[in-house]
């Protein structure tokens, strides 16, 4: 996974919401040690040739215009005129950008993948696309989306103008591509990036599943003490700093989000039936899993365990519960991962 800065490319990320769930200005919420719009941005930078931030409370932002991100100082810019909802967001960041292509991002996304992005825009370019849209088991993801400006703004407020706030109204419209999950997870390395943040429970979830990924991924330093992390990345944490630092108040926090967390990343609740959930040791485990089950066309996706279930591991892979499914499960992944345990649960 690589990431080249792209001249014509606007990073936006749409902060206009009011944080309802949440009681408190998210995106000034502190995240593993900053604020969430400035790991977003920070994030963005990778692949921006500008970054911009939309809001309704410009005010309260305009502090973003004094840092620098990777060389870029983004431009805080007051959302359009118009009804409220998804289309005034899009409408707004995409009359923001200077830029021909435009990559729309929420600014509650803290794993969002500069790589994913670039990949996006490379397919806008080469497939003369005026929007690549992510798409997954859940649907499809347009606030990771990547539009061409010039096609896709007039079009936009012609739709605010009539009040058509679905997004997809916008999409239909124009001519779409689609990048599907294998080449999501080819491009960012795990559909994790589409996870947002939108209550305190699933906020702290989110932080701890940050410092987790990041001790798995690095193995050098442990988030929480400082100190140097001895773990080999096939077991849960061996360092002697309490599973890396994380306090029983997160652990609880994660907990109660995984058994109350029932929406996908775009607000849409998902099928409460009975799934299949393998649970697994190590989140490199899960990060193979989902690699190894997207080649050979396993249904199912990664999700933070529910609380019910105890394992070294918060995340997990959930499928449907058949003995097809299964089998494909095991044909795909037998010799290459291994599973800590099988589970039912309607969710």
């Amino acid at each position: 996974m690589t990431t080249v800065r792209r001249a014509d490319l606007s990073c936006v990320v749409q902060a206009g919401g009011m944080s309802s769930r949440m009681g408190r200005d998210k995106a000034r919420m502190l995240f593993c040690g900053e604020p969430l719009i400035e790991r977003v941005l920070g994030r963005l930078a990778q692949v921006a040739g500008e970054l911009v931030v939309t809001t309704s409370r410009p005010c309260e932002l305009a502090y973003l215009e004094e840092l620098m991100f990777d060389g870029l100082r983004p431009r805080v810019v007051m959302d359009v005129d118009g009804p409220a909802g998804a289309m005034r967001g899009i409408a707004s960041s995409l009359a923001a950008a200077r830029l021909p292509l435009v990559a729309i991002v929420a600014c509650d996304m803290p794993f969002v993948s500069p790589e994913l992005v670039g990949a996006l825009a490379d397919r806008v370019e080469a497939e003369a696309l005026d929007v690549c849209v992510p798409r997954e088991d859940r649907g499809i993801e347009p606030l990771c989306a990547v539009w061409r400006r010039d096609a896709c703004a007039p079009a936009s407020q012609e739709l605010l103008a009539c009040d058509r706030q679905r997004i997809r109204c916008l999409i239909d419209r124009v001519q779409a591509g689609y990048m599907d999950a294998p080449q999501i997870v080819k491009a960012a390395g795990s559909t994790l990036c589409f996870e947002n943040v939108n209550t305190p429970e699933e906020f702290a979830a989110a932080e701890l599943l940050a410092k987790t990924i990041g001790v798995a991924m690095s193995h050098d330093i442990c988030p929480d003490t400082g100190e140097p992390c001895t773990c080999d990345g096939s077991e849960p944490c061996t360092c002697g700093c309490g599973g890396c630092g994380h306090t029983a108040e997160e652990e609880a926090a994660a907990a109660a989000y995984r058994e109350a967390h029932r929406e996908g990343p775009s607000g849409d609740a998902l099928d409460h039936e009975r799934k299949i959930i393998v649970s697994f040791d190590s989140t490199f485990d899960v990060m193979e899993c989902e690699q190894l089950c997207l080649a050979a066309g396993v249904p199912g996706r990664i999700m933070p365990l529910p609380g019910s279930i105890t394992a070294g591991c918060g995340l997990c892979w959930v499928m449907p519960f058949s003995g097809d499914a299964l089998a494909a499960f095991r044909a795909a992944t037998e010799g290459r991962i291994t599973p800590a345990d099988y589970h039912q649960l309607v969710l």
